[in-house]
């Protein structure tokens, strides 16, 4: 019986714009303009690595 995982290991550009609540226009304009959290191409679709993510929240905090 396959493995099922209780969340996705890669999040669609929708899925990452929600967990890091913004709009799916603002994850779009950051990777247009080489800002926001690291992403993957899978052919012509990309991903994003909740890693990623977190690692970018992290980077963005402020003292």
């Amino acid at each position: 019986m396959p493995e099922t995982r209780a969340t996705p290991s890669v999040l669609t550009p929708q899925e990452a714009a929600d967990y890091l609540k913004v709009g799916c226009s603002t994850m779009k304009r950051w990777r247009l303009r080489g800002e926001g959290p690291r992403y993957a191409k899978v052919g012509k679709a990309v991903r994003y690595r909740e890693a990623d993510l977190d690692e970018y929240v992290k980077g963005q905090l402020v003292s």
